[in-house]
């Protein structure tokens, strides 16, 4: 059997860019179940010039994101945060690149 060393981890990734990606990309080149979480209007990188966001995506932003899951929710909205609760308490990693003080802002400080 190939198994991978991290298949039965999952990891949820609220990051935006190119770091936080990238480490989230390496955990699912080593077998973790990546579910990627993006604003509802997309991540930032995800266009070439990183304004017009209307569904395309370049090359950087679909190497950074491969072997990922992916999920847009407005994180802001009680909808959106019961979705992100639920699947942060099945996950066993999160990874954020916001801003300090906005985990908090948006209720997930303790987690």
């Amino acid at each position: 059997m190939d198994e991978k060393i991290l298949s039965r981890i999952t990891v949820i990734d609220m990051t935006e860019g190119v770091a936080g990606p990238y480490a989230a990309m390496v955990l699912s080149d080593m077998g973790a179940n990546v579910i990627k979480v993006e604003r509802e209007a997309g991540d930032w990188s995800r266009p070439a010039d990183h304004v017009n966001v209307d569904g395309e995506a370049n090359a950087q932003f679909i190497a950074l994101n491969r072997n990922k899951r992916d999920i847009g929710l407005d994180v802001s909205s009680d909808t959106g945060k019961q979705i992100l609760e639920r699947l942060i308490a099945r996950s066993d990693v999160l990874i954020s690149n916001y801003q300090p003080g906005v985990m908090a802002k948006l209720g997930f400080d303790d987690v």
